[in-house]
């Protein structure tokens, strides 16, 4: 009989607003309003429930006669809060999960984690609760907030897998909230959310996914004193995957776009020793020839006619 409940509760708090007993009141309330599947009720009145336990609130005033004594009620009416929130949040979250087309379930969902994560906290409970805060975000495609929350996880002092998954998931969120076109700001706190990952997780398994689109923004912006060290760091680290080869060949292009022939013929020398596939051995060795040659002629073009004499 939830309508009923209800009913007598809702006339509870009209006729004793100051009653030290509203915090249980307000949750059976929000319960109810569950049970009887009005999910935008009992969200509405979750909001109800966090100005009750403001700080300093006309109900906490109403029956406390110290400043500490209303402190504390206050605390242990956010503890009643968060319970209920993050109990209903979890709740509506597991329902939308086994329904995804309807998103009644995950709008409320969304708002209760957003309720319980006010309250600062800390521990695998709030670190977990946080994380599928985020995790619901990325899910319904709000890429920035969930890149914000990942990041706040990260942060925050998590430890373990799960503050190795919050520092990757900020970066792919906020990958997949720019797009293709990457503003400054944007990409200064890709970069600085790159460095928290590497940083750490120096052995973490996305370390070169992530460095490889560090470099790669500063090459496609045409900063090839930033790109190219981490592109030849990461050839020399991961010569033999697919994303350490794309890092060689784009360090090698920088070095051809300043025209460092020398450059060019003392790293494709390097190469064919850290990979020696025959294929790519003899792609190195065309290029280490030509660099050889276009250096020995422009000595030649520049009269250093005995350097290039040598050279040939």
């Amino acid at each position: 009989r939830f309508a009923d409940q209800r009913v007598v509760l809702d006339r509870f708090i009209v006729e004793l607003p100051n009653s030290p007993l509203l915090p249980k009141v307000h949750t059976d309330i929000v319960i109810a309003l569950d049970h009887l599947r009005q999910l935008d009720q009992s969200v509405k009145h979750l909001e109800e429930f966090a100005k009750l336990c403001a700080p300093g609130s006309a109900w906490s005033k109403g029956f406390a006669k110290t400043e500490d004594e209303s402190k504390k009620v206050t605390g242990e009416c956010l503890t009643s809060l968060n319970d209920t929130s993050l109990r209903l949040a979890k709740k509506w979250l597991k329902a939308w999960k086994k329904l995804p087309s309807d998103v009644t379930h995950a709008e409320a969902s969304e708002k209760a984690f957003e309720i319980y994560l006010r309250t600062q906290g800390t521990g695998e409970e709030y670190y977990q609760s946080r994380f599928s805060y985020a995790e619901l975000l990325f899910s319904r495609q709000k890429y920035r907030r969930a890149s914000e929350e990942y990041a706040a996880l990260s942060r925050s002092g998590a430890g373990g897998q799960i503050g190795h998954d919050a520092g990757y998931g900020a970066l792919i969120s906020l990958e997949k909230a720019v797009g293709e076109k990457w503003s400054n700001e944007d990409e200064k706190g890709f970069h600085q959310l790159a460095v928290d990952y590497v940083t750490k997780n120096p052995k973490g398994q996305y370390r070169l996914d992530i460095e490889y689109k560090m470099a790669l923004l500063a090459y496609e912006k045409e900063r090839y004193d930033e790109a190219a060290p981490l592109f030849l760091r990461l050839g020399r680290d991961f010569a033999r995957e697919e994303k350490g080869l794309k890092a060689q060949d784009l360090y090698l292009d920088i070095l051809n776009i300043k025209k460092d022939f020398r450059g060019i013929r003392n790293y494709a020398q390097e190469l064919m020793k850290l990979n020696t596939e025959p294929v790519r051995e003899a792609k190195m060795r065309r290029l280490y020839e030509q660099a050889y040659f276009l250096e020995v002629q422009g000595l030649e073009e520049k009269n250093q006619l005995k350097e290039a004499l040598a050279g040939y």
